[in-house]
């Protein structure tokens, strides 16, 4: 080979890590974020894929070079500890090391030792993590990030290759916005105008791509800076646009300059307003605070360097007013109102949730202080701190350093504050002792930090790979730099030769693509879990509806279950009369799941749920062949009946079941796999708990089970209605009554599974004696004993709703005047089914007092008028309801009759008037 083709060979490897960097900077700052902003299947996929990218540029660099240097910093070590946290907590430990890192465990799994090894590993539970599928899942998210960021961090002493990094992050962040509020003006409720997410919808808000507003707001809040240095400063070296224009006046492209000057700078003036308008469309609190976070700190540090001049200065005013007048045209109302509640006290205490979740989450971290539960665990670890929560999950602790400590422990919250302090210590350094370029470089990368900081402190923003993958390429690269100008930060330097150097890139690359290869088949497992989701809903939908929806039901119930645990399913006994059609649901379901769990076999809730579908089809099966008798009949008979032999036992199960003693054996060892890969599932141990029988003939190992999930779910309303059920079988009433009642308290599902449970067998008020119900439940006892009770049996009941109900009215008179009308409404609706006729039409005068354009009271007021014989009244607000409703037959026939009786009862009083 000739020394020119040598050279030209080695010219195009170097040339190629460039453009390997830029594509892998595509996939992880654009790709990911499009896809749920990283938190789906295919967004883990894409940041592994933007890594092995980066490697691949690394391994054409390392090519082209017999030896290289590499720099090992605070980042890199930090990224490694990190790495090393999450192994310790996957790799198996004996009793008495784990006793000492998470001696909790122990209080948490008393029964697990007694399990079979299958079921538990070693005979008992081993790890630190607790949910050993999710952990390695978060590992791999975190090896992908790592490698991807110490790739470019070892690239930050060329500032040009820091540049084109702050151009995609640039183009990232216009591209989300622009996603955003195009969605948000256009859109038909899927996101990307195609996809149906499972757990909510692209409408009401501005928020892109990603699953929840607060990420996509601190998404933009991470951009804010490099825009503003797009904005403010040239991509070439770093001046400002009107200095690049006074060194180039003297030469032939003096025009040109300008003209690429002036059109970058009014881009990016556009692409400002353009991502405040939509941060502050997301409604996000905490990320309106993180833009305004960004925005101040980067403003005043180009003011500083010297990049803002007058002109400058009056286009930010411009661009401020472009903002505010967009905002007067749509969506003002909105913002102010949610700034609002974020200084209002009384939002904290009616129910916002996050002191709760902060509380439960430092009660953990008591717990487990060293090495935490294991990443991503907070969602399964939460229950058992925090109260009912109605049915919703809290899958993140509201604030990134408690969910750090929740999940590494101590020891991961403090490498992560030295992550942190390391970053803003070094973004200082620059700012104050590095060059022109380097200062403009801080300030972006600064303004990203202090965001990101500020939001962490209200919501878990690190757990999002597409904000977490910005905000490391800012720290890391920011430490880096720093390193390079000052001792503080120091780093290691060694050299590596060519085969050394493409032995650890090919490594990497084989690592990169097995957790590639994992996250391939959980994309391909993520239909099918939410068909599965879909499918049980449905099922739901079915078991809890009431039997019809009457005019006062419960308008005002709990907040939707849509977050709910997807293992809600209701007993055989209170599926809807179309059995047929609730089986092959079931049947869809449960073969939905087994294509989820073929391709993740360490899913932390599908085992479970296939287990208690399992459970379902066998009773519904049972039902539909005519056989009454439930699994506990059929456990009482074999306790009863005292077999000598397993293989009788087993012989009577067969001729007593047939092939249906297959369904059950199939559900016992769904749960033992769910307990197996996730401990703290409790509907698997309630399940295990049923089929006990089945294999043991002691009764106590049955109530053992119970305790085990009543331990790891002591809020969860399906578990206590389980364990009362066992105690009820055990001839404990009173305990059974009282875990009814905790059941009753949970969430909407588990009471009206309770409900339904007592409909036919105990009076209104009897039950509310018995549960001691809330507002919504005697709202749901209300609606439900209605059907087949008679008035004056239901009155005790009505007495106390009404009771609830102005309570409840005195409290939001003075906090939340929003909610206080529908509350009068229903305060006189009771009390005119009550016989108080003359006191529902004094509340109904008093709402309208206090509104009177609400369209409803005036509606009931006419009903109450025309019981009340005040037919001028009704006559009033009859024709009052018609000017808004003009094409409403029925308002036409009870001005009809309002007329026809004030008619007639004046004809009356003349007739019975005294004759002169």
């Amino acid at each position: 080979m000739t020394a020119f083709s040598k050279r030209t060979s080695k010219q195009t490897k170097q040339t190629l890590q460039p453009l390997f960097l830029n594509a892998s900077a595509v996939l992880g700052l654009v790709a990911v974020p499009c896809a749920m902003g990283g938190r789906h299947p295919i967004g883990y996929l894409f940041l592994t894929a933007a890594a092995l990218v980066a490697v691949l540029g690394w391994i054409a660099r390392v090519a082209s070079m017999p030896r290289q240097q590499y720099r090992i910093g605070i980042a890199e070590a930090l990224f490694a500890c990190g790495l090393l946290i999450g192994c310790v907590q996957l790799v198996p430990l004996s009793p008495t090391l784990l006793s000492l890192i998470s001696p909790q465990l122990s209080a948490w799994f008393p029964f697990l030792n007694e399990m079979p090894t299958s079921a538990a590993g070693l005979g008992g539970w081993n790890r630190v993590s607790v949910v050993p599928g999710e952990t390695l899942r978060g590992l791999g998210i975190f090896l992908s990030q790592g490698i991807l960021v110490t790739i470019f961090a070892q690239r930050a002493g060329h500032t040009n290759e820091i540049h084109r990094l702050l151009n995609v992050i640039v183009f990232a962040t216009g591209i989300l916005a622009t996603i955003g509020i195009a969605q948000y003006l256009a859109g038909n409720g899927k996101y990307l105008w195609f996809y149906d997410f499972l757990y909510n919808d692209a409408s009401g808000v501005v928020k892109g791509t990603f699953t929840n507003r607060n990420h996509f707001a601190s998404f933009l809040a991470l951009g804010w800076g490099a825009v503003g240095w797009f904005t403010f400063c040239t991509s070439s070296n770093g001046r400002p646009v009107h200095q690049t224009g006074r060194v180039a006046k003297h030469f032939s492209t003096t025009q040109n300059v300008y003209a690429a000057g002036s059109l970058r700078t009014v881009s990016g003036f556009l692409l400002l307003a353009m991502v405040t308008f939509a941060g502050a469309l997301s409604l996000s609190r905490g990320g309106i605070l993180a833009i305004a976070t960004a925005a101040l700190v980067s403003l005043i540090s180009f003011k500083c360097i010297g990049v803002i001049g007058w002109r400058s200065t009056l286009a930010i005013g411009c661009t401020a007013v472009l903002v505010v007048s967009a905002l007067f045209i749509h969506g003002l109302d909105q913002v102010s109102g949610r700034l609002d509640d974020f200084f209002d006290e009384t939002h904290f205490a009616n129910g916002f949730g996050r002191l709760d979740v902060w509380k439960a989450a430092c009660s953990a971290v008591t717990d487990f202080p060293i090495l935490g539960t294991g990443i991503g665990s907070h969602a399964e670890v939460s229950p058992i701190y925090m109260p009912a929560t109605n049915g919703i999950v809290f899958t993140h602790a509201e604030n990134s350093y408690l969910n750090l400590a929740v999940e590494t422990g101590l020891v991961g919250l403090f490498l992560g504050g030295i992550g942190i302090v390391a970053a803003i210590v070094a973004t200082v350094i620059l700012l104050r002792k590095g060059t022109h370029e380097e200062k403009l470089i801080a300030t972006a990368f600064g303004a990203a930090l202090a965001a990101g900081g500020v939001h962490a402190a209200t919501d878990f923003i690190w757990y999002v790979p597409a904000c977490s993958t910005l905000l490391f390429l800012a720290g890391a690269t920011m430490i880096s730099l720093a390193s390079r100008r000052c001792a503080l930060l120091p780093a290691c330097t060694f050299e590596l030769d060519r085969i050394s150097a493409s032995i650890a890139g090919m490594f990497l690359l084989v690592v990169l693509g097995a957790t590639g290869f994992q996250q391939f088949r959980s994309a391909f497992a993520q239909p099918h879990w939410e068909t599965a989701v879909r499918d049980n809903a449905s099922l739901g939908a079915i078991a809890f509806a009431p039997p019809e929806k009457s005019s006062t039901a419960d308008d005002n119930s709990d907040a939707d279950d849509s977050t709910a645990s997807i293992t809600n399913i209701l007993p055989a006994e209170s599926i809807d009369p179309e059995v047929g059609k609730a089986i092959d649901t079931l049947s869809r379901m449960i073969s939905s799941l087994e294509q989820v769990l073929l391709f993740r076999p360490d899913h932390p809730h599908a085992w479970s749920t296939l287990a208690i579908a399992r459970l379902e089809r066998f009773g519904l099966r049972r039902r539909a062949s005519g056989f009454r008798a439930t699994l506990c009949d059929l456990e009482q008979a074999a306790l009863a009946s005292e077999f000598s032999s397993r293989e009788s036992f087993e012989l009577w199960l067969r001729e007593t079941l047939g092939d249906d003693v297959d369904e059950l054996v199939r559900a016992r060892h769904d749960a033992l796999e769910s307990v197996d890969n996730n401990p703290l599932s409790g509907e698997a141990w309630c399940v295990l708990a049923r089929l006990s029988f089945l294999f043991s003939p002691d009764p106590e190992r049955a109530r053992h089970l119970i305790d085990q999930a009543c331990v790891v779910r002591p809020h969860n309303g399906q578990v206590l209605f389980e364990a009362g059920n066992a105690a009820l079988i055990n001839g404990d009433t009173e305990r059974a009554w009282s875990l009814w009642r905790q059941s009753f308290a949970a969430s909407r599902s588990q009471r009206q599974m309770v409900l339904r449970a007592l409909l036919h067998a105990v009076p209104a008020s009897e039950v509310c004696r018995l549960l001691s119900p809330d507002l919504d439940g005697l709202r749901a006892i209300d609606v439900m004993w209605s059907f087949r009770s008679t008035p004056e049996e239901m009155r005790d009941v009505r007495q106390q709703r009404l009771l609830a109900v102005q309570k409840q009215l005195e409290l939001f008179e003075s906090m939340d005047r929003v909610k206080a009308p529908p509350l009068r409404l229903e305060t006189a609706s009771l009390q005119k089914r009550l016989g108080d006729i003359d006191a529902a039409a004094a509340t109904l005068e008093t709402a309208l007092n206090m509104d009177p354009g609400l369209f409803d009271p005036h509606r009931m007021l006419i009903d109450v008028a025309m019981d009340r014989h005040d037919w001028t009244t009704a006559r009033r607000e009859v024709e009052w309801c018609l000017m808004r409703r003009p094409e409403s037959s029925s308002l036409k026939i009870l001005l009809t009759k309002a007329v026809l009786a004030a008619s007639h009862n004046e004809n009356s009083l003349e007739n019975t008037s005294p004759q002169r």
